[in-house]
């Protein structure tokens, strides 16, 4: 059986970017639902996760391979190119905050769904 998050814990760990209908959510909102009892609220959200395996060059010279794991906001027909983008912007910010460690010559070798990823919230 699929355990359901507290909708506590699923409030404070969220970010509110902005409401669609309203705009910006206001602080007084965030409060509200962050203190929502679990039976007010029953949902789930679906996401889909892939494995994008790649390989770069280390400071070093050393070429190397790895996995990283992306989840998307919804699945579509653009998710490996929206894979990809987010990969790619990923590695440009550790460049960026990294210099010393920076990866060069980084090549996407494959793309592949993994799964869905399912979170139920409430009771």
């Amino acid at each position: 059986m699929l355990k359901s998050i507290h909708p506590n814990k699923f409030f404070n760990s969220v970010n509110f970017v902005k409401s669609s209908w309203i705009g910006y959510v206001e602080d007084h909102m965030t409060s509200y639902l962050k203190n929502l009892h679990p039976s007010q609220v029953v949902g789930e959200i679906i996401i889909p996760m892939f494995k994008v395996r790649y390989s770069y060059t280390t400071t070093k010279g050393r070429k190397k391979e790895h996995d990283k794991y992306i989840f998307l906001a919804e699945e579509n027909n653009d998710n490996f190119m929206e894979v990809e983008i987010y990969f790619m912007d990923e590695i440009e910010k550790y460049n960026k905050a990294n210099p010393h460690r920076a990866f060069s010559n980084v090549q996407i070798l494959d793309i592949r769904p993994i799964s869905q990823a399912q979170l139920r919230i409430g009771i």
